[in-house]
Order: C-alpha cells, then sequence, then structure tokens
C-alpha cells in the first residue's frame, strides 16, 4: 500500500518512464485514447512496477520479462489497418432478429436484477459496497451473476449495435441507462469502463463510423468522455463510502490501480511459490480453466480461484482470519502460466497474447457476417483482456453469454421464421381470393 507522498512521486515517476515503453511497443495497435489495449497497458505498466518493487529473484524478474515479451508478440502478430469503408448494410431479417433478441434478454435481465434488489438490496448503499458486491451472490442469487457477467455484456453491445443502424433509438438508449444504474448501485468501480469500452469499439470500427457525419460522430466521442469521467467518478465515491473522506479515496484510487497485480505480493512470497507450484501440473490446467462450467454440471468439485487459495496461504501464515467467501488477487497470465506449466508458462503467455489479437482482427477486419454473429464478436473483443488478467473468469463469461443468449437466439429465430411462413401463407391465401 502507498502511504507517503515520496513512494507516491517514485511510482510516478516510474509510472511515466514504464508506460512510454509499453505505448511504444504497442503504438501501431492502439487506436484511440479509450482503446481497451490502453487502459490494460496501464494497469500492466503498474503490475511491472509493482513487480520489480516487491521481488527481488532474477529468476522470476527474468521469467516476468519475457512472459511481457511474449503476450508483446501475441497480440501484435495480426496486423490490420483501420480505414474507413463502404456502409455495412443488413437484411430486415437480421435487424429484427437482433431486436427481439436484445428485448427479451433486457427482460431477462431487468427481472433478474430487481429480484436480487429485492432480496440482498443494492450494494453501493451499504457501508462497505466492495465487500457486499462479493457477497449479494449467494443463497441462490447465483443466476443473477451469470446473468449480470455474460448475457448483460451481449445485451450492452447490441444496444449499441442498434443505435446504429436502427432508426428507432430511444428503446435502446433506455435499456443502456437501466444498465448504467444497475451497475453503479451494483458497487462495482470498474463497471462503467466497460460502456467506455463499447462505445469506444463500436465507433472506431469500419463500416459502422461510415453511417456517421461529422457532428454525430463527434456527438459520441463526448459520450466516451462523460462514460469515462462517469466510471471515475462512481470509483470515488465508491471509495469515499468506504475510507469516509476525500484524501482517502484519491489514495485508495492511487493503491487500487496500483495493486492491479496484487497476485505479485502473494504468489512470490517463498512458502507460497513453493507449495502453489507443486499442487499444480499441466495435467490440472484443463480441468482448473473450465471448473465453473463442469462445477456447474456437476461434473467437477468446485475449486476456489488460485488468488483465494494464495490468500489462505498467507493468512495462515499470518494468523489473520480466513474469508469465508473466495476473494483474493487475480491471477494475471505471468502467474498462471508459471503455476501449471514452469517455463511452459512463456510459451502460455503467447498464446493469451495470440487469442486477445484474433479477437481484435476479428471485430475489425470480418466482413461477411451476420448481425448476430457481429454482436457475438463484439461481445468477445469488449472482453478478451480479461483472458489475460483472470483467464477463468473469461472462460465463465463467456460460457454464461452462451447458456443464456443462444436459448434466446433459437426462440427468436423459430418465432420470427413461423411469423414469415404465417404471413407468406396468408398472402397467398389473399391472393388465390382475388382470383
Amino acid at each position: 500500500m502507498i502511504t507517503s507522498v515520496s513512494t507516491v512521486l517514485t511510482v510516478s515517476v516510474w509510472l511515466v518512464v514504464v508506460m512510454t515503453l509499453y505505448v511504444l511497443l504497442y503504438r501501431k495497435h492502439i487506436f484511440s485514447f479509450y482503446d481497451p489495449l490502453l487502459f490494460f497497458l496501464l494497469t500492466n505498466t503498474l503490475t511491472t512496477i509493482l513487480m520489480f518493487m516487491q521481488v527481488s529473484q532474477v529468476s522470476h524478474l527474468v521469467y516476468f520479462v519475457f512472459c511481457q515479451l511474449a503476450l508483446w508478440l501475441g497480440i501484435t502478430s495480426y496486423r490490420y489497418r483501420l480505414e474507413r469503408e463502404e456502409i455495412i448494410q443488413f437484411s430486415s431479417f437480421n435487424i429484427k432478429l437482433l431486436q427481439s433478441i436484445t428485448y427479451t434478454l433486457f427482460v431477462i435481465y431487468l427481472l433478474a436484477n430487481l429480484y436480487a434488489a429485492s432480496r440482498v438490496g443494492f450494494p453501493l448503499l451499504t457501508d462497505d459496497p466492495t465487500a457486499s458486491k462479493t457477497a449479494v451472490y449467494v443463497g441462490g442469487l447465483g443466476i443473477v451473476r451469470r446473468i449480470n457477467w455474460g448475457a448483460s455484456i451481449f445485451l450492452s453491445c447490441a444496444c449499441f449495435v442498434m443505435l446504429f443502424i436502427s432508426r428507432r433509438k430511444a428503446p435502446f438508449v433506455l435499456i443502456l441507462l437501466c444498465q448504467v444504474a444497475f451497475t453503479i448501485l451494483s458497487g462495482s468501480k470498474g463497471g462503467l469502463l466497460a460502456f467506455v469500452f463499447m462505445l469506444a469499439y463500436i465507433i472506431k470500427r469500419p463500416g459502422f463510423q461510415v453511417r456517421m457525419n461529422l457532428s454525430t460522430l463527434r456527438k459520441y466521442k463526448k459520450y466516451l468522455a462523460y462514460f469515462f469521467v462517469s466510471g471515475v467518478s462512481v470509483a470515488l465515491l465508491v471509495l469515499y463510502i468506504e475510507r469516509g473522506n476525500v484524501g482517502g479515496a484519491l489514495m485508495g484510487l492511487y493503491n487500487r490501480l496500483l495493486l492491479s497485480g496484487d497476485v505479485i505480493l502473494y504468489y512470490y512470497q517463498p512458502h507460497i511459490h513453493r507449495q502453489i507450484s507443486e499442487a499444480f501440473s499441466p495435467i490440472d490446467y484443463l480441468l482448473h480453466e473450465f471448473n465453473s462450467i463442469l462445477g456447474l454440471f456437476r461434473l467437477s468439485e468446485y475449486q476456489n480461484p488460485l488468488g483465494y487459495e494464495m490468500l489462505v496461504l498467507h493468512l495462515k501464515r499470518t494468523g489473520e482470519a480466513i474469508p469465508l467467501i473466495p476473494i483474493g488477487p487475480n491471477t494475471q497470465f505471468f502467474a498462471k502460466g508459471q503455476i501449471f506449466f514452469g517455463l511452459g508458462g512463456i510459451l502460455y503467455s503467447l498464446v493469451v497474447g495470440l487469442l486477445i489479437g484474433f479477437l481484435r482482427k476479428d471485430f475489425f477486419v470480418t466482413k461477411k457476417f451476420s448481425l448476430v454473429r457481429f454482436t457475438f464478436a463484439y461481445a468477445l473483443v469488449v472482453m478478451a483482456f480479461t483472458y489475460a488478467i483472470e483467464s477463468n473468469l473469461f472462460v465463465s463469461q463467456v460460457f454464461d453469454l452462451l447458456i443464456f443468449v443462444v436459448p434466446v437466439l433459437v426462440l427468436c429465430y423459430g418465432a420470427l421464421k413461423m411469423s414469415e411462413v404465417a404471413q407468406t401463407l396468408h398472402e397467398e391465401e389473399n391472393s388465390y381470393l382475388g382470383h
């Protein structure tokens, strides 16, 4: 934790130096100030600083640097240019289908969150929003978390798409405002950043940008700034509620950013590093990565997150109380790779970078697709950097997206096709009677 002004100044200087280095490495793949890649580089910069502040063993530092280079190589190996192109056209059926999916998902999302609020209230209105947002999804409310982690992201992306291609924009604006309200009330300090990233992606997507004249483009860029300022303000509000004063909230935000790589504080303690490394092998990787899915279908016992296991080992050593709720640091790509694969974690980091790079290229470059397929790609690219931060969460989010969206897609597709058939039969009947 940063508590002195001198430490803040030292970290700030290194922040500028390391961030500049990362930006130079990734500069050709950063499309705007609001690019999620730039935000990831900020947190990765602070993780790097924390690594060199806390870890003295040279072998760990060398391994960390090679993982960063492997991630960079993976992300930047996909080369593409974001150029304006002809407007993308979608069939009326595609538009109706996405519109139907959006409305159906919103009903599910709204009912689920209102039910959760009626049971446990809103975390933001408690004395400790951070702890409450974790504890709220118990007692059968885990399904609400799955909706908010997966289907909600697809719903938001669908609304942004519909804002660009639909003449009736008001319903989608209202849905987004509703999601923003629930996100704020959830007590999440960074929840609104997702909306910033969604809008930034769709504005920059070739084929969609052409739909906007200059004044509209400027208006959407203003919305980006509003979302960003609102996101920072909400983070400060949550910290103010927890700390009780403005100074504490500002210092808390600074510490929160620095501790983006808090796994370093736990994993590289010698006794934790030894015990965690001995407990897992490459054979355990897939079972651990897909544990949330296997556990849901009772094909495996639920496992605690690696971050929680590290926290438990630390608290046992210090003699402090162990939390019942599985919380702890995110197991970032370099740590997870080393836990399961040893030095092979460098190759694992490359694979993580390749996946992120592929999802970004797929969203920006692919030209022939259906509107629903595009929205899936849109949702995946919004979640992409989660894979580097906590791959289990990314896998769980993708699964939660599919398990709710696919049935709704099938239902809406079937209903629209039946409607088309009924309309065709009705027209043929009228034509026959007319003769």
